[in-house]
């Protein structure tokens, strides 16, 4: 149920951002555009992986289903979505990810929950997987906005969609975040 009266309880985020603050709404969207489809090592399925998986760390219902959806459209199999929506999201090791990707999720989860924890042997395991700096940068620019969608979402008191639209699950997927502000 949502925590603010206004709010309906089918509401999206999006409709609840646009609803109190339209331009601070316009801006998160580029945001995401920039931070989850722009140029990065990490792909763009990648960086929704590591995204998802900070919402299920969380416990953000409502986000760890909608991107288990924008995933699953991008080419990831049940089989993740199913351990990132279990309790999987707190052993690394046993989801079904490349292995190449571990030390992402890891340090990201380190960042979600004990961020004063992080320290130089984190940022070593990515990059003895083979990542270079960009990337473990642009994993922690995921990991924050993800922080922040699940932080609003969550004070807001959404509850996570009884259903998808598959268009526009399809449209973010293929097209990225660009298309909502398209469709302003």
């Amino acid at each position: 149920m949502p925590l603010l009266p206004s709010v309906e309880s089918n509401s999206g985020i999006l409709s609840s951002m646009f609803c109190f603050n339209r331009p601070v709404a316009k801006t998160v969207v580029e945001l995401h555009e920039l931070v989850l489809r722009g140029e990065s090592p990490l792909s763009p399925l990648e960086r929704e992986i590591l995204g998802t998986f900070v919402s299920a760390v969380n416990r953000c219902d409502y986000s760890t289903k909608v991107h288990c959806s924008i995933i699953k459209e991008m080419g990831a199999s049940d089989e993740l979505c199913s351990a990132i929506s279990s309790f999987l999201a707190d052993n690394v090791d046993e989801l079904p990810v490349d292995t190449k990707l571990k030390p992402l999720l890891r340090y990201v989860r380190k960042l979600t929950l004990r961020p004063e924890s992080l320290s130089l042997a984190d940022a070593d395991a990515v990059y003895a997987a083979g990542w270079e700096e960009r990337a473990l940068y642009d994993a922690i620019m995921v990991c924050s906005l993800y922080n922040f969608m699940n932080r609003l979402v969550l004070g807001i008191g959404l509850e996570p969609p009884t259903s998808l639209d598959p268009e526009n699950i399809r449209v973010i997927s293929r097209l990225g975040y660009r298309v909502i502000l398209e469709r302003l």
